[in-house]
This record gives C-alpha cells, sequence and structure tokens, in this order.
C-alpha cells in the first residue's frame, strides 16, 4: 500500500526545519538580526555600567516598586 504522503529526503527534512527556525526567529526579533539586538544590549549595558547615578536610581525605583506590590497582598 502506497503511502499518502510523499516521503521527504534528509535534506529536504533539514531545509524546512532550517526554514521553520528563522521564521520563529524573525518572528520573535521583529525581522531583525539577532546580531543586532546584541549589540544594541550589549551598548546599553555598558551604558548603565558607566552610569553609578542611573544604578542606584533604578535600584530605588525597584525596591519602591517591590514594597508596592508587597503591599498589594495585605
Amino acid at each position: 500500500m502506497p503511502d499518502a504522503l510523499p516521503s521527504l529526503t534528509t535534506q529536504a527534512t533539514a531545509d524546512l526545519h532550517d526554514r521553520a527556525a528563522r521564521m520563529m526567529m524573525a518572528r520573535a526579533t521583529g525581522g531583525l538580526a539577532p546580531s543586532v539586538l546584541v549589540g544594541a544590549w550589549v551598548d546599553w549595558a555598558l551604558h548603565l555600567a558607566a552610569s553609578p547615578g542611573r544604578q542606584a536610581a533604578l535600584v530605588e525605583h525597584a525596591l519602591r516598586n517591590a514594597l508596592r506590590l508587597a503591599g498589594q497582598g495585605r
């Protein structure tokens, strides 16, 4: 009894998986190359690392939000 679906070669199956992975990556990154996103993140992280005042402000903001959130449970 013949199969209802034609069999795919190993290379064709690999190509389909590669294509699906690239489609998911494009959807997740909005079409931007992952290397561009990593570069932007590293740039942001280096600027933050060199800004102790901004770090302190962010910590204070996070603590304020945590205390506010903890008060919501009462």
